[in-house]
């Protein structure tokens, strides 16, 4: 049958050349579809993103409540250490920090043991130790 067709469609060029505008309308066709799907992400993402947007003030506040910074003074206060190898963590003027934070502007907490919290402020290392 396919055979048939072919020798048909050779023979007569008229029909070749439907065929041939038929594959093509039927390319584009396609490819008009798939183009119009990616219009439709395109669009389903920009309302996302103007969502987010509409909401970045909402979520600066939110973020301003979870990261309290410390009063720029230099009166740390150690009140406990929760030791754990993998990652130790300590509360340091009614703050949870670990090791790499940076408390106040400028004062970095360099490790944590046991007992005390190595602090840098960029010219001096601070140690501050649990009262017994």
């Amino acid at each position: 049958m396919t055979f048939k067709f072919i020798s048909l469609v050779l023979r007569d060029r008229h029909i070749l050349v439907l065929s041939l505008l038929l594959g093509a309308v039927i390319g584009l066709l396609f490819f008009l579809r798939e183009t119009g799907e990616k219009q439709q992400r395109v669009l389903v993402e920009l309302r996302e993103q103007k969502g987010l947007a509409a909401r970045l003030p909402e979520l600066e506040a939110e973020y301003e409540m979870l990261i309290t910074p410390v009063p720029k003074s230099k009166n740390l206060t150690l009140s406990g250490i929760i030791f754990n190898q993998d990652s130790p963590l300590a509360i340091i003027n009614d703050n949870l920090v670990k090791a790499g934070d940076i408390i106040e502007a400028d004062i970095r907490v360099v490790s944590i043991t046991g007992n005390a919290v190595e602090l840098n402020d960029g010219a001096e290392s601070i140690v501050l130790k649990l009262e017994e």
